[in-house]
């Protein structure tokens, strides 16, 4: 080891060294420091072990270990050499002097000490985390964390050099897989509802484990099998929070997915198989688009409209029961599956049209609170019994009368009933007034009291905002029993069309004597098609647009 000084113009840095940022305010008051004290602390360099020719003499050169910003203070002070320790390094060597030092300072970043910790791992023969813990002192905890943040994405590296994330917020952000970490980081870094300052720790965890995590033993695959979506086993995956407990030491469940990407795949590959397998047995599976109409938010269990998950326990004789428990008296049962477009769990479910016959076999008597009641059934002549009883005196009325007016309330009120309840009372607020305070404020009394313009321009509200409620049930129903056409007494608007099917598109351009080619493969194309040849009619003021 030698001492002596140098000339600033003799000393070179490396790109190796872990200093990547400076306080431009520290370094004013560092410089200012210099320039009246001079240099109290020597800089330590190697030789490189080559000169360069500058003048007449020839002139060692170093390369900087240890004290950049001593060296930058220096050269803004004005000052031509700085006092150095000189000593024989390797690579490695330089490079742990270079982290070690980086450790001993208060302003050190945890990113710059973490690519510090980085290269030791890759280019300089450290085996392992707790190779690097002996040698710096400390945890291998804590070298497992600080390794961590070499893994956020430039975005936020960015945000953590600006102070968004403290080292724990950061970390915490680091753990997301790279292709979501971008979302992560910038709802960390934006905050709460209002945006005023960064999420705290506490509130950055809450936020990750809610949307970034998730538990492996609801997953609807076996976590232990290989080769699923070309993926490995969760049992033995590195993102699996009790495979890398130092790490996720934050987290109790030791089942838990860090990745969720991995996940979903792993997720759909099973339920494509299943799929599979279910049509090559001749079950019937939904398609896809029927299933989101079946089970339009995440909680649904029971899907609406015209079936019933067999496994789904109702209240029958003073006791609670699913459908599946009673099919042995029915051997005939036909059922069909669904793939629930939220959990991906496969929906076994059976038409509600046959229900009453599985209750009737399994000796179950129906009453009012039950199901539907036998004289209904007697009279009705739709699959869905109770509601086509329901509607049996307004279908009288309308044939004796042949009145238009009756035709539209009764229209209006089958659509508003179909409707959610926030969704409907939206609908009729500003014009039907009172009503239970938990319940529909309509009757069909009182919208037969609105007037006809009235109920006309409520039901083109309807289908301008809420298409999807009439389904094909209704539509049937509204046809044969009412006359009512929606092609023929009102302009499809777009997003009644965007609902429909491919089939639902052929048949109502058949509706309209609008020739099409209905092997178009983008549905798109159909629409558009179908709202430029559509023949124009009396229209509510509410579907113009």
């Amino acid at each position: 080891m030698d001492m002596k000084s140098i000339s600033l113009k003799d000393i070179k840095t490396s790109g190796r060294n872990a200093r990547q940022t400076f306080d431009e305010a520290k370094m004013k008051e560092l410089t200012a420091s210099v320039k009246e004290k001079g240099i109290i602390n020597p800089i330590l360099v190697r030789l490189l072990g080559k000169t360069t020719q500058r003048g007449p003499a020839v002139r060692d050169v170093y390369e900087l270990v240890c004290g950049e910003r001593r060296m930058r203070a220096a050269a803004a002070a004005g000052l031509e050499e700085i006092p150095a320790v000189i000593r024989q390094l390797t690579d490695q060597q330089a490079l742990e002097c270079m982290v070690i030092e980086n450790l001993q300072r208060e302003d050190v970043h945890p990113l710059e000490e973490a690519e510090g910790y980085e290269a030791l791992m890759k280019k300089h023969g450290y085996k392992d985390v707790k190779d690097i813990a002996a040698k710096v002192g400390k945890s291998p905890t804590y070298i497992y964390g600080r390794l961590k943040l070499c893994e956020l994405i430039p975005e936020n590296r960015k945000l953590f050099y600006d102070g968004k994330f403290s080292p724990s917020v950061a970390l915490l952000v680091a753990r997301v897989p790279k292709d979501l970490q971008k979302e992560a980081g910038v709802q960390v870094a934006k905050g709460g509802q209002w945006g005023k300052e960064p999420y705290s720790y506490r509130e950055a965890q809450e936020y990750i484990h809610k949307n970034f995590m998730l538990q492996l033993k609801e997953a609807q695959f076996d976590t232990k099998e290989k080769g699923l979506a070309g993926k490995g086993s969760c049992v033995d995956c590195p993102k699996r929070t009790g495979n890398q407990k130092e790490l996720f030491a934050d987290v109790s469940a030791a089942d838990t997915c860090t990745d969720p990407g991995c996940f979903e795949a792993k997720k759909q590959a099973r339920t494509q198989r299943t799929i599979t397998r279910l049509k090559a047995q001749g079950k019937e599976v939904v398609s896809q688009e029927e299933a989101k109409k079946l089970f339009e938010y995440e909680s649904d269990t029971t899907p609406e409209r015209k079936y019933s998950n067999v496994d789904e326990r109702n209240y029958y004789n003073h006791k609670y029961l699913s459908l599946r428990q009673l099919f042995k008296a029915s051997k005939d049962v036909k059922t069909v599956f669904a793939v629930h477009p939220f959990s991906g769990k496969i929906i076994e479910m059976v038409n509600n049209a046959d229900v009453p016959k599985i209750l009737r076999k399994a000796g179950i008597k129906l009453n009012a609170s039950e199901g539907p009641r036998v004289k209904d059934l007697a009279k009705s002549k739709t699959e869905n019994r109770v509601r086509e009883a329901k509607r049996g005196f307004w279908i009288s009325k309308v044939s004796v009368t042949k009145d238009q007016r009756c035709r539209n309330v009764l229209t209006l009120f089958i659509l508003l009933n179909d409707m959610g309840w926030s969704e409907s009372q939206a609908i009729v607020k500003d014009k039907i007034k009172g009503g239970k305070e938990y319940g529909r404020p309509y009757s069909i009394p009182k919208i037969y009291e609105l007037g006809d313009t009235v109920v006309q321009e409520l039901i083109g509200k309807v289908i301008a905002e809420k298409p999807k409620v009439i389904d094909d049930e209704d539509l049937n129903f509204l046809s044969t029993k009412l006359g009512f056409s929606m092609a023929k007494d009102y302009v499809i608007a777009e997003s009644y069309l965007q609902a429909m099917t491919k089939d639902q598109l052929a048949k109502l351009a058949k509706e309209l004597n609008v020739n099409i080619d209905t092997t178009e493969d983008k549905k798109s194309a159909l629409v558009a098609f179908i709202l430029k040849n559509a023949p124009k009619g009396k229209v509510p003021k509410e579907l113009v647009k």
